[in-house]
């Protein structure tokens, strides 16, 4: 049944998960880290509980127009080799993998990031194989240039973290290596926390108290960082805690390498969600299904965005 945010922090603060990972891994108070932690999720749940497209006034509440999207177990690439079964939000949240989501323009991918997550805050776990503590988002476009996943999370964690430069006697970087970063203008060195090197601390803590991690837009990240970033994704996808949501148009995949990730895609508007979305939009559904029908573009109406402008 669904509960109200009150009742997730509360959950939170009872959480021994996050109660071991702030006192063993980050050696933080667990009531200072758990403030941070409110604060990101109060944010998320405002920004995952309004829907605003380009032309819109006022946002709306997701809820109330928005659906749950099909999702395609296999990206239409390779639907002749795999079976298309479908997947619904609950399929996602249900099990312990790490989903790339793929989908055209408008096909609805933020949204059902929004929607997934209101299903984390708002309602009680699935089944017993949802056992994420809770959320944490990063919205790919809005990563500065140069900024590295781990460092993100730890931002939104409000860590204090330091940049320590390699030293000639580090045996973890060759001679060359030092030469060779020098000569191109890169520091060489790492991100330390408390004395210990930042990537495994997050790593270990995201697993510790089971943090499910959305990343939404990964194509929308600066060209020269997106990398580094896709391979953070591969290193975190290792962990045996964590579970990572990560959302990218379709056209994107092929640049990219994901392991650790079951990928899918969402299915194109059937007629039936069509119908519901134009219902939930549309002042007059009948004049706009009827106009809709005439128009030469009928065929974009697969999407949801378009059926909202």
């Amino acid at each position: 049944m669904p509960v109200d945010l009150a009742t997730f922090v509360s959950a939170l603060k009872a959480s021994a998960d996050l109660a071991k990972a702030s006192k063993e891994i980050l050696h933080e108070e667990n009531e200072d880290l758990l403030s941070k932690v409110t604060y990101h999720i109060k944010s998320i749940e405002v920004w995952s509980g309004r829907v605003q497209t380009l032309g819109m006034l006022e946002p709306l509440a997701t809820p109330d127009v928005t659906i749950p999207l099909l999702i395609n177990s296999a990206p239409r690439t390779f639907l002749k080799l795999k079976s298309g079964a479908s997947l619904s939000e609950n399929d996602i949240i249900d099990n312990s993998n790490n989903y790339l989501i793929l989908g055209d323009p408008g096909s609805g991918k933020t949204t059902t990031v929004k929607r997934l997550i209101r299903k984390v805050l708002t309602e009680a776990p699935v089944s017993d194989d949802d056992k994420v503590s809770f959320p944490l988002l990063v919205i790919a476009r809005e990563l500065k240039v140069g900024q590295t996943l781990f460092r993100e999370i730890a931002d939104i964690l409000g860590l204090e973290y330091i940049f320590q430069e390699h030293s000639r006697s580090d045996t973890s970087i060759t001679e060359f290596g030092l030469r060779n970063r020098k000569e191109h203008g890169v520091r060489s060195g790492d991100y330390y926390y408390k004395g210990r090197r930042l990537e495994n601390v997050i790593h270990e803590f995201l697993n510790e108290a089971r943090v499910l991690l959305f990343v939404d837009g990964i194509d929308e990240i600066d060209p020269e960082s997106r990398p580094s970033i896709e391979s953070e994704l591969g290193r975190m996808a290792r962990g045996d805690g964590i579970k990572i949501v990560v959302t990218c148009r379709s056209g994107e995949f092929g640049k990219s390498q994901f392991e650790g990730f079951n990928v899918v895609e969402i299915a194109p508007l059937t007629d039936l969600e069509s119908k519901e979305i134009i219902n939930r939009w549309a002042r007059d559904p009948s004049g706009f299904v009827r106009d809709l029908d005439a128009a030469p573009y009928r065929d974009s109406s697969n999407r949801p965005l378009f059926l909202t402008q």
